[in-house]
């Protein structure tokens, strides 16, 4: 098993240049592996030396359907040719259309509220702050007096 003390091989020149760069202008607050990725493909990843590697690292939820996959890459791709970041501020969509579809974020809502005893479920980008938003949610329903109860007995 590779740890970052028992690299497979030494960097090469072109990694080199890569880690000389981290060390000069990146904080080190944490430690990597001497390895410079430069492209992925399903669950195989190569460094700036071509050598190519079987990625087991899982991500952080990031990487659950490999690297790249082309519907992903695709969808991403269209995005960023329309909006890159809208801040929660305003609202987007697509203004030619009706009804739930009109809208990304409406969408994506559309489907945990019909799941879910929760009319309008709020989102969260980790799970410390959806943690955060349950508390909140079970405190403000038994102050009404609701049952925190989940249907589905959890």
């Amino acid at each position: 098993m590779a740890t970052i003390d028992s690299a497979p091989h030494a960097a090469g020149p072109k990694t080199k240049r890569v880690i000389d760069t981290f060390d000069r202008y990146v904080v080190p607050n944490y430690r990597r592996f001497p390895i410079c990725l430069v492209k992925g493909e399903g669950s195989r990843v190569w460094d700036a030396e071509g050598r190519e590697y079987l990625d087991l690292f899982p991500g952080w939820g990031c990487n659950l359907l490999g690297h790249c996959p082309e519907p992903v890459v695709r969808a991403v791709q269209e995005q960023v040719a329309r909006l890159i970041h809208v801040p929660n501020t305003w609202y987007t969509g697509d203004c030619r259309v009706s009804g739930p579809s009109c809208s990304p974020s409406g969408r994506s809502a559309a489907r945990p509220s019909s799941a879910t005893p929760a009319p309008r479920p709020t989102r969260r980008r980790s799970s410390s702050s959806a943690c955060g938003a349950a508390a909140r949610s079970t405190r403000s329903s038994r102050s009404r007096g609701a049952s925190t109860a989940a249907p589905w007995g959890a």
